[in-house]
């Protein structure tokens, strides 16, 4: 007798039984060369096993005077203390067979923060990664637009002296840092769809095509570059037309 779980339901049950008719249905399989043969008498819905930042797989649940894997896992609900709950597993497993090993007990969260604790390295590292990214971008945004400024300080001195209003002047230096800004992110964007399957290697819960974070990244990465436009932009609404054109 046995209980099938599909992983998940609607793709690996209907890929085994299409018809939905496995309950009931006995099935063979090889266990160490010897073959063993269960009754499918219920299924249930998917679960991960021992990580929960793999995907679900195929299993099957067996009766315990069935089973052929050595080893067992107590599982227990408590709202007790977990020194409490522990010593009195302990004694109750013990005062049943005193032969029994009692061992690698761990509440649920640290089972969980165990089984993520890789993902969560990696994901701390890209973070820091990235942060550092964003920061070199902004610098090098803020340097590009600030010379640029200094090298068009005469131009900008002409134009104010013509009539140009300082929002103008704002808007025409912020609209550089965005220019710059929106190539970065072109060539940005087109390299994260490339490195699709390597980045999904850092991921857990968010696929890596996912809308939502390319949308905010862009958003961030506007905002950061009006940010870093901004002081330049300020810098180049305050020149003075007379200064400006006798420094040349």
């Amino acid at each position: 007798m046995i209980a099938y779980v599909a992983a998940p339901r609607s793709k690996r049950a209907y890929a085994f039984f299409p018809r939905g008719d496995e309950l009931g249905t006995r099935v063979t399989m090889d266990v160490d060369g010897v073959p063993w043969t269960g009754q499918i008498v219920g299924v249930v819905g998917s679960y991960r096993e021992s990580n929960i930042a793999e995907d679900p797989r195929p299993e099957l649940f067996t009766a315990y005077a069935q089973t052929t894997i050595p080893g067992n896992t107590l599982v227990v609900r408590s709202t007790g203390a977990t020194a409490d709950v522990l010593s009195a597993i302990r004694g109750a497993i013990s005062s049943a067979d005193p032969d029994v090993a009692f061992y690698n007990a761990r509440t649920m969260k640290q089972q969980v923060a165990d089984s993520v604790a890789q993902p969560r390295l990696r994901s701390a590292l890209l973070a820091v990664f990235s942060i550092v990214a964003l920061i070199l971008a902004s610098l090098g945004i803020y340097g590009v637009i600030a010379c640029s400024v200094a090298e068009r300080k005469k131009e900008i001195g002409i134009r104010i002296a013509l009539g140009a209003r300082p929002s103008e002047v704002r808007t025409m230096v912020l609209a550089q840092g965005l220019k710059l800004t929106a190539i970065g992110l072109v060539l940005g964007l087109a390299g994260a769809a490339g490195a699709t399957r390597l980045i999904e290697g850092f991921l857990f819960g968010v696929r890596a095509s996912d809308p939502f974070t390319y949308v905010t990244t862009c958003v961030v990465f506007i905002a950061i570059a009006m940010l870093a436009s901004y002081l330049p932009a300020r810098r180049a609404m305050r020149v003075d037309p007379m200064v400006a054109l006798r420094e040349e």
